[in-house]
């Protein structure tokens, strides 16, 4: 017999845009004493976000089977139509590292940076849930849930990034074979079904009077690293016309100048002579792919992280119902690598 219900309905349209300008033009400085004059590198940056949600929540308490049964369960949908980025820090701005605290001393590295780097990823994301406490007696009460999550849109397209294209055709070719953090490289992107999550729990009251309550839960907990470096640049960088360094040479010991001398800011970039002794014009070092992107693509298959958790603890509530997705829980993912859950 059903003996009460109640049902909880929301309904938000959500804007957000926050962007950080430049409010400088010079160039960047940097010196070994941790001062920094000149225009930071890492602005202008931007992000803007539009999302509809809709969630309800439906509860009831049915009696019977010992002491009854507090059913819940509920939905959450979003959708986020438009979830853009742009990340171009230090575009078209000259930035030096100084070897001293000195603003005519040598410069160890300077880089010049051009292009525009900015991604739109539209998703959905639906969560489904149902969960019952059911008290077996005065003492004894199991928790008993299925909680479902999926997410559609985190499959980015990076075939426009040169650096993800060499890494694809070393994937497929198996010279990645058996490189830690490298495996899925040279698979085709899909997106992640599969994400039934199964909770179980006890409370257990020892005294009867609710002053020692036992907790334990087992459950299966799926999650995404939802971040800006994960994901948000990964996408910026893979834009057609991509972003990084046109421009890049270092010498710890000083940069010099084609006559021997050294190199200082504010000298022209052309024929600044770097710690191998080529001349740097239009020269780009380091990890930079052929455009001057920074970035080395990201594995295209961001697959939510799965972990399986077991809990016990003395207190009067504990992580692990299926309606609540947040609540630290910690434990290993299947790969290995540790995993939070906030």
């Amino acid at each position: 017999m059903i003996a009460a219900s109640a049902i909880k309905a929301a309904v938000a349209d959500t804007s957000v845009a926050n962007g950080i300008t430049a409010n400088s033009l010079d160039p960047s400085e940097s010196f070994p004493n941790n001062v920094f004059v000149g225009q930071s590198p890492n602005v202008p940056q931007r992000t803007e976000q539009k999302k509809w949600q809709f969630r309800d929540d439906f509860s009831w308490h049915m009696s019977g089977l010992g002491l009854g049964h507090d059913f819940k369960t509920g939905v959450n949908f979003i959708n986020e139509p438009h979830l853009f980025t742009t990340f171009n820090g230090g575009r078209r701005v000259v930035v030096y590292t100084h070897t001293t605290n000195d603003l005519d001393g040598p410069i160890s590295s300077v880089s010049f940076s051009d292009g525009d780097a900015a991604a739109n990823l539209p998703m959905k994301q639906l969560g489904l849930y149902i969960q019952d406490d059911w008290r077996l007696n005065t003492t004894l009460t199991l928790n008993l849930g299925l909680r479902y999550d999926v997410m559609t849109g985190y499959q980015i397209d990076q075939s426009a990034d040169p650096n993800f294209v060499v890494l694809q055709a070393a994937g497929r070719s198996g010279r990645l074979n058996g490189l830690i953090g490298f495996e899925d490289f040279g698979k085709d992107p899909r997106e992640d079904y599969n994400n039934v999550q199964p909770r179980v729990g006890l409370v257990f009251d020892v005294s009867g009077q609710g002053h020692d309550v036992v907790r334990a839960s087992w459950g299966i907990y799926t999650d995404v690293g939802y971040t800006s470096s994960n994901i948000l640049i990964g996408a910026a960088d893979a834009s057609p016309l991509g972003f990084g360094p046109t421009f890049a040479a270092s010498n710890p010991n000083g940069l010099r100048n084609p006559d021997g001398s050294f190199f200082r800011a504010g000298q022209p970039l052309s024929d600044v002579v770097d710690e191998a002794g080529r001349v740097t014009t239009g020269l780009v070092t380091g990890d930079q792919g052929a455009d001057g992107r920074a970035g080395g693509g990201v594995d295209r298959r961001q697959l939510p992280d799965r972990a399986d958790a077991f809990g016990a603890c003395r207190h009067r509530s504990c992580p692990g119902r299926p309606d609540h997705p947040g609540g630290r829980r910690s434990g290993r993912t299947r790969t290995g690598r540790p995993w939070h859950r906030w």
